[in-house]
């Protein structure tokens, strides 16, 4: 079997993409690319999203973390 007729996995996140490629030309190298630019910025727009939704809960210090931690045995 050539590598030029083989279907490339491509692994992001945890993903695993399969690329219907026929060659590895460079349209084929953009296209996987474009993909995974894609990927990763839907990625970043759903962390910006989650973010937002935050936006409101209270601000809880390290040490404050620590100390609620400890006081319910969880450290």
């Amino acid at each position: 079997m050539q590598a030029s007729s083989l279907n490339l996995p491509l692994c992001m996140s945890g993903l695993l993409l399969w690329h219907p490629c026929q060659s590895l030309g460079s349209n084929a190298l953009s296209e996987l690319i474009d993909d995974a630019v894609r990927l990763l910025m839907l990625e970043d727009q759903e962390d910006l999203a989650s973010i937002a939704d935050r936006v409101s809960e209270p601000v809880m210090t390290y040490e404050a973390l620590l100390g609620d931690l400890k006081k319910h045995g969880k450290i």
